[in-house]
């Protein structure tokens, strides 16, 4: 019984250890995950802030935009597209025997 106590105070003072152990190796790398953290966030504040000084300067220097024309209405019934934006005809198809095919 008296051997028992011992392992079990032997037990008990390992297990306090080695949790003080884990515990200030966690705080200091949660310190130090921390400072990385802040470092990173400086950094990162930096860069949104240069990134937004870019696209507002080249948006400064852009040209203005003219509102789009719409294209001239074809005179066919073919479709809305305008005489230079398709082929002046359409590719024949051919039937086996020689003859074009008309749809």
């Amino acid at each position: 019984a008296k051997m028992e106590s011992g392992f079990k105070a032997n037990f008990l003072s390992l297990r306090s250890s080695i949790t003080d152990h884990v515990s200030n190796e966690l705080a200091v790398r949660g310190r130090a995950q921390q400072e990385r953290d802040a470092l990173l966030d400086g950094k990162l504040a930096e860069l949104s802030k240069t990134v937004d000084d870019l696209v507002a300067d080249r948006r400064a220097r852009s040209a203005p935009v003219a509102p789009r024309v719409a294209a001239a209405p074809a005179d066919d019934v073919e479709g809305p597209l305008a005489h230079a934006a398709r082929p002046g005809r359409r590719a024949h198809t051919f039937r086996n025997d020689g003859d074009e095919y008309v749809p």
